[in-house]
């Protein structure tokens, strides 16, 4: 079933709240981490994985953003057709 599909509340733009949130926390606990280790005598370069992770995070967050623009807008097109058709009678 697709997104859009399903009934459009107040749950839905609470839910993409939190998640939106969520993934804004996690790539600021992702920058706060060193990028570079030093582990006795070996140095590890971790910025290839926390780049790909904050790529992820705002990969995730522009999915939300253009699914919750997507329902928005298809709300607002059966609101116009509604007050059209209501306004014909």
């Amino acid at each position: 079933m697709h997104p859009l599909d399903l009934p459009c509340n107040n749950k839905w733009f609470t839910l993409f709240d939190l998640l939106f949130s969520r993934y804004t926390e996690i790539a600021n606990n992702f920058q706060k981490e060193e990028t570079v280790l030093n582990i006795d005598f070996v140095l590890l370069d971790n910025s290839p994985l926390k780049f790909a992770l904050l790529g992820h995070c705002n990969e995730w967050q522009s999915k939300f953003t253009t699914l919750l623009r997507e329902m928005g807008s298809q709300k607002l097109l059966e609101l116009h057709n509604f007050l059209k058709d209501n306004a014909k009678k």
